[in-house]
């Protein structure tokens, strides 16, 4: 059996939501191509979140989330340097070294999430974690 495809123009606002009506029945095999074609209100959960085929043991876990956390507070201590104008490991950061620790802990993240999850969830910024 096909799916349905919902063209953006038949959509119609009905009481406070989106109201999708199809338009054509189009034959597809692939499952992938047909969620594409769906409202994104009845996609299956399992689309959504795509776990990596190998789930990771408690210690592999453990060792990323403490990697990503100790990153994360070097991070925090560089920013509070920079802001004091405090010497860090013997110097005085400027925004190259907030910059590069900032993107230690990004790349942490990341591949805690990519571990964990099968892929970024959640993007970061530099900019945003040093506001």
């Amino acid at each position: 059996m096909g799916s349905l495809l919902f063209s953006s123009d038949r959509l119609m606002q009905h009481q406070g939501g989106v109201n999708w009506e199809p338009t054509a029945e189009i034959p597809s095999k692939n499952r992938h191509e047909r969620a594409l074609m769906l409202p994104p209100s009845v996609l299956p959960s399992k689309l959504m979140v795509k776990r990596s085929n190998q789930p990771l043991s408690e210690q592999e876990q453990l060792r990323l989330e403490e990697n990503m956390k100790s990153k994360e507070s070097r991070m925090h201590a560089v920013h509070i340097a920079y802001l004091n104008q405090a010497p860090f490991e013997d110097k005085i950061p400027i925004y190259e070294d907030l910059k590069a620790a900032a993107d230690a802990f990004i790349a942490a993240n990341y591949t805690y999430q990519k571990a964990l999850y099968g892929r970024v969830m959640v993007k970061l910024s530099a900019a945003k974690l040093l506001r």
